[in-house]
């Protein structure tokens, strides 16, 4: 039996819209960003490179997960690609957000057949042999060979860049 490639992917604003709910999260606390409500034109990167406190990402991360909505083109694009590669998200989300998070993964990506929760995803990537990293953040996507899915705040990447039927079509082709 031929052993499938593996495709890693990541999950906030990959899988689903993390940066319009937690943006209301934030409103919602009541945190300031240099005097005024953050809006999508304040994130730089991502939102601790932006400046939202750790403690309020960690706790949407692990309190708020279930809440997010699944990107329908990723399920779309998750639902082909399974069909000749095995698909595991990697993601930066804090540990204490495992429950919540696999939980969210296989209710809504059942395709999707593992989970990891990691910082150094270059290193994941490797450690699980995948052959291409889907992500939007940029700090992460230049770890491991990458295929951005494009968002406002990656503009600036000179890679593989494009929205999901650009990245399915890519991957299909091979």
């Amino acid at each position: 039996m031929v052993r499938r490639q593996i495709i890693a992917i990541d999950l906030d604003d990959v899988l689903c819209d993390f940066t319009n709910p937690f943006l209301e999260f934030l409103w919602k606390e009541g945190w300031s960003y240099k005097g005024h409500r953050m809006e999508r034109g304040d994130i730089a990167g991502s939102f601790t490179e932006s400046g939202a406190p750790k403690g309020l990402i960690h706790r949407f991360s692990v309190c708020e997960t279930g809440k997010l909505l699944p990107d329908e083109n990723a399920i779309v694009a998750i639902h082909q690609l399974s069909k000749i590669y095995t698909i595991i998200c990697v993601t930066a989300r804090p540990p204490e957000s495992a429950p919540e998070t696999f939980g969210w993964i296989r209710r809504n990506f059942p395709k999707i057949v593992g989970t990891l929760l990691t910082t150094d995803k270059g290193q994941a990537c490797e450690a699980i042999g995948a052959t291409v990293l889907i992500e939007d953040q940029l700090r992460y996507a230049c770890q491991w060979n990458s295929l951005v899915l494009a968002k406002e705040w990656n503009v600036e990447w000179e890679g593989k860049r494009g929205d999901w039927n650009w990245i399915t079509k890519q991957l299909i082709d091979r």
